[in-house]
């Protein structure tokens, strides 16, 4: 009976039209968001119209891992640094929304990041 009503739940939402997953999508992470993306066809690319575009790499609101950020050489934060620009503008080309509501980005950056910044 159990696998019966999950397999209903399934059907549901298999049901749903693509904004109401889109909506559902934009309350995830970006990389929660894009890890849907393997469920099947219909998930495939929902997630490059999310109207919230939440990059956190990493929980920093938990434990200290932003002061840990900051006490690294300055090589390997910067090397991290244009990772993660790197990670946003892509998902910045691949986005296929109409607008974005919602913006978060939290990396440590200084003026030799301005260029990427700008754009």
């Amino acid at each position: 009976m159990y696998y019966k009503d999950e397999c209903n739940l399934a059907d549901r939402i298999r049901e749903f039209p693509d904004e109401i997953l889109i909506n559902i999508l934009s309350l995830l992470t970006l990389k929660e968001a894009a890890s849907t993306s393997i469920l099947s066809r219909q998930w495939q690319y929902l997630w490059a119209f999310t109207m919230t575009l939440n990059f956190d790499a990493v929980n920093f609101e938990v434990g200290n891992t932003f002061g840990r950020f900051g006490e690294l050489k300055r090589e390997s934060r910067d090397q991290q640094s244009f990772r993660y620009i790197d990670w946003v503008n892509r998902v910045l080309e691949q986005h296929s929304g109409q607008n974005i509501e919602r913006f978060r980005a939290h990396i440590f950056l200084d003026y030799r990041f301005k260029s990427s910044i700008d754009k």
